[in-house]
């Protein structure tokens, strides 16, 4: 008994062993694979100072750790306006697909410290669209071989600026803590999400109707992707 004891013992450790440096081994195929996969589906700049793999921060899912990223628009009515600048945005990936697929499966995200700056002109135009069209997509196509299984998203100390010409509206938050979970890759959805504000101003049409106030919104919304429909199921709004 002491004997079967202590072999399973060693094999846990090796098993341990293996899970913290199997990331490391294949870091290099990991992080091409993310910057080929931010190239070809964005417009805008995507850059980060280093890639830290953990299977333990976000077990059983791996966790792709980018640091210090920035995302910069391109060419046009926005160019060099930073739309994200996160200290880290986590990213739980399916391991197998990391490691052996030919893309990377993502099911969670987690951006810690973000700052957004988002931008719309009164013609319409919006910093925040900078993904490409897929010239390939072909009407009636599924979205099963999509490398975006997305369930779950969180913001941790977030912070953002929504600036709208078009609406005359401004809007500034602090403090931000917010999360949702949903079938994302779903026709039909219910995405329910948390959400806590420290500060929160909002300026319309010159009167400005909050001035840091502090809010709490938990509320699940009915999606209907295919016929674009947004119902909220339940919706509970504090502020100050």
């Amino acid at each position: 008994m002491k004997k079967a004891l202590t072999i399973i013992a060693v094999l846990l450790v090796v098993f341990i062993a293996a899970l913290v440096a199997l990331p490391y081994l294949f870091k290099d195929e990991i992080m091409a694979q993310v910057k080929k996969a931010a190239n070809e589906s964005l417009t805008a700049t995507v850059e980060f100072s280093d890639v830290n793999l953990s299977v333990f921060r976000h077990f059983p899912k791996l966790s792709v750790g980018l640091e210090n990223l920035q995302v910069t628009n391109g060419p046009g009515p926005f160019d060099g306006v930073k739309l994200v600048q996160c200290e880290r945005l986590d990213v739980a990936v399916d391991l197998w697909s990391a490691i052996f697929g030919d893309k990377i499966t993502i099911n969670s995200l987690y951006f810690i410290k973000p700052d957004l700056k988002v931008y719309a002109l009164s013609n319409g135009q919006a910093n925040y669209d900078i993904t490409k069209p897929d010239p390939a997509a072909k009407p009636g196509a599924t979205i099963e071989s999509s490398p975006i299984q997305l369930e779950h998203y969180e913001i941790q100390d977030g912070k953002l600026l929504y600036d709208d010409r078009g609406l005359n509206m401004r809007a500034e938050i602090s403090g931000l803590q917010h999360e949702g979970k949903g079938e994302f890759t779903s026709d039909l959805y219910d995405l329910a999400m948390k959400t806590h504000i420290d500060q929160l101003s909002v300026n319309y049409e010159g009167v400005q109707y909050l001035s840091k106030a502090n809010a709490d919104w938990n509320t699940t919304l009915g999606a209907d992707m295919k016929n674009m429909k947004f119902t909220f199921k339940e919706n509970d709004l504090k502020v100050n």
